[in-house]
């Protein structure tokens, strides 16, 4: 999942510091939010390959908020 989010995202190293104070990689999720690559990981990670449906059934709720940036994935043809 890490491989698939760094081929398909522009990555900016080190520029996510945890609750730990240690920086690690983000993501650009829509142009302009960054998602640290962990975070994401632990939430929705799923099998190759990346889908809506499969991303959308590790929140069925949405209360994570992530289903509009998945939607746009989807339509920029990213999933």
């Amino acid at each position: 999942m890490e491989q698939w989010i760094r081929d398909n995202f522009e990555i900016i190293e080190n520029s996510w510091k945890n609750k730990d104070d240690i920086h690690e990689d983000a993501f650009e999720v829509n142009g302009k939010t960054l998602a640290p690559i962990s975070f994401f990981i632990d939430n929705f990670s799923v099998e190759l390959p990346v889908t809506l449906e499969k991303l959308k059934a590790k929140d069925p709720d949405d209360k994570l908020g992530w289903y509009n940036h998945f939607k746009d994935w989807q339509e920029k043809g990213i999933i």
